[in-house]
This record gives structure tokens, sequence and C-alpha cells, in this order.
């Protein structure tokens, strides 16, 4: 099937993508896709509210619509005032989409809820995935199905839907381009602390706590960086308990790094692309790293890296996957394959990032 060969077929597309940060990210090259392919054609989104500000920072995108946090049965037997809300908020929302008159809906997630959304979307086509890769029964939302392609990075994978509908990329990109108001706030950061060396921003966080790297091991990487090349390192982080690991890794640091201010995905993506290296584990923001360009170390546990690991030319990888791990034992697996990433390792991937010339 090929809807988008002329102006007359694809005036309006929507891309339904609705969590996580990480996914998100990963899937905005499916929106360069269709702009640069068919300039003429309309692009929405329909979002979680956790994702947004991704969606947000895409050049090309016409319109975001924000999905409601989902109430199942059990929730909506606890809280049946959340539920009720979530009713009227689907309708609201139905009626909005339904009024863009959508050629093409493109539910890249295939869960349930990435479903409805597809489905109460008003387009004319609906295209997914087919089963298995389509769960929770998201193959009823949808009327043309695709299998997914397991034996190349998801980025490959995922533009296949909009290769199906006729699509070509010119090159896989990622559209997204930085508020200049979280860059003058990044900046005005970065030059109250910056020296005659580099800049280096290592993200606390990730998804599951065992996917972090210890506060230590930070810390001793951010004293290598700043005895070997004179830099300073930024300890970035979004909630508490981050919080705390930035100051635990400030405090062994001895001054080698400094705690950044809470930030939201546009000054924490601010600060990555003013930055001169990226280090941080297999979470949203090394995806962003990797989408703006900034060299960076990405540190893996035991997630295989060869579908989700960070997209791009900068990208160094430490990974310690060796073969699939029991789901039941995935987490204190996680936790002993970080734990055995070695700060020297680390900096020796980090050394010749160090090194280059990059535009901002």
């Amino acid at each position: 099937m090929s809807i988008g060969e002329s102006n007359d077929n694809a005036r309006r597309v929507l891309i339904v993508r609705l969590s996580s940060i990480g996914d998100t990210i990963l899937t905005t090259p499916l929106l360069a896709a269709i702009r640069d392919s068919s300039p003429w054609t309309e692009v929405d989104w329909v979002v979680g509210q956790k994702s947004r500000q991704i969606v947000e920072m895409c050049e090309g995108v016409s319109r975001i619509f924000t999905f409601p946090k989902v109430y199942g049965p059990r929730m909506a037997i606890r809280d049946p005032a959340g539920a009720l809300e979530f009713s009227r908020t689907l309708r609201h929302l139905k009626a909005e989409m339904g009024e863009r008159s959508y050629d093409l809906a493109l539910d890249v997630q295939g869960l349930l809820k990435s479903g409805l959304a597809t489905g109460i979307s008003g387009a004319r086509v609906k295209m997914g995935w087919s089963r298995p890769w389509a769960r929770e029964f998201s193959w009823l939302f949808t009327d043309v199905q695709l299998p997914m392609r397991n034996n190349c990075h998801v980025v490959e994978s995922w533009l296949d839907l909009t290769r199906a509908a006729g699509f070509r990329e010119k090159q896989v990109r990622f559209p997204l381009r930085v508020p200049e108001d979280a860059l003058t706030e990044a900046r005005t950061f970065l030059e109250s602390i910056r020296g005659d060396g580099p800049v280096v921003v290592m993200n606390m966080g990730a998804s599951k706590r065992e996917k972090c790297w210890q506060a230590a091991s930070f810390a001793r990487l951010a004293e290598v960086v700043r005895r070997e090349t004179g830099g300073v390192s930024v300890f970035s982080w979004g909630s508490d308990w981050e919080k705390e690991m930035a100051e635990e890794a400030a405090r062994q640091s001895g001054g080698a790094g400094v705690v950044s201010f809470r930030t939201t995905l546009f000054t924490l993506g601010a600060l990555i692309q003013l930055c001169d290296a990226y280090v941080g584990a297999d979470t949203g923001p090394t995806h962003l790293a990797a989408a703006l360009g900034t060299p960076l170390v990405a540190l893996f546990g035991v997630t295989n890296p060869r579908r989700v690991a960070p997209y791009g030319q900068e990208v160094s990888l430490i990974s310690r996957y060796t073969g699939p791990v029991d789901q039941v034992k995935v987490a204190a697996a996680d936790a002993s394959a970080m734990a055995s990433i070695t700060p020297e390792e680390v900096y020796e991937r980090l050394r010749p990032l160090l090194g280059r010339e990059r535009s901002r």
C-alpha cells in the first residue's frame, strides 16, 4: 500500500507514540521521513504527558495531542472520578482529532493504549504491526498490519511503516531542536562552571535504578577527567533521588564534578547540546544525546543493545550483554553488570571523544 505519493493522498498523517522518552526519540525519524519525502504533508502526533517535550522539540510537527493516563477496570473501581475524567478527556480528544480528517494514522507503539488512540483518530487508513509485535489486542484498531523486522535497530524497523505508506527518507535524521530559552539557561550555567578544559555531562538516572551506574563510579570518572584534561563534569538530575545521587557523586569527586540545576527535557537537552561529551546509562537522555549529535559513552547492562542502542555516529557503547537473561533475574543481573563497568574503562572510551571539535 502506498498513500504518500501525491499531495491529494497524504495531506495529514498522525503518528501515535505515547511513551517512553527513549522510544519517542527513536520514533522522531519517522516524522523526518514524512516531511522530507512529502513537504506538503501535515504531521500531527499523539503522545503521553511524560514524553510531550520531546515532540515539542520536533521540527515539522503541526499539532500535538496529549493522551491521558489510561484507567483499567481495577483503577476505575479504586478511582471512579478519575475514570470518568479519563472518559471525558478521551471523547474530547476524539472530537479534536476527528476534525483533522487524517489520511493515515501510524501506531508505532503497538499497545492497547496506542491502539485506542489510533482507533479514535478517525483516520482513513490506520497502520500498525501484526501479531505478535502488536500486543494487548492493539491490532484490533488497525486495518493495515506489517510484521516488524527483528534483525536490525528499531529505528530501521519502525521506518518500515513510513516506507510502506510511500514515504522514502533521504537520510535517517532526528528533527530535534532545543528551545532557545533552554539553551540560554544552560549556557549561563555552563559559563559559571567552565574552566579551560572540556565539559562532560554525566546523567545520573535511568528508568530503573538497577540500570544506573553508581555515584562513586561517576565521581571517580570525574576525577580522572579533571586530572587528565582539566575538564569539569556536570552531574545532571531531574528527580529527587537522582539529585541525591548527583550530590553524593559531587561530594566524592573532590570538586571535579558539580551538580546541575533540576533539568527538564528541554534544559537537559540544552546542557547535552552545549557540552563536549556525555556519559549515561540505558535511558532516554542517552538517546537524546545521540539524537543531538553529542559524542557519548553509553553504559548498558544486560539489555541487548543491537535493537535499542543509541542511534548515531558519535556513540561509544559499553555493554555487558552476553545473551538472554531470565526476566525474574534481570534486575539483579543489570545491577551486577553495571557495577562491573569501571571508571577507567569508561574514560578510555571517553578520551578520544574529548579531543574532537564540534559545532553546537
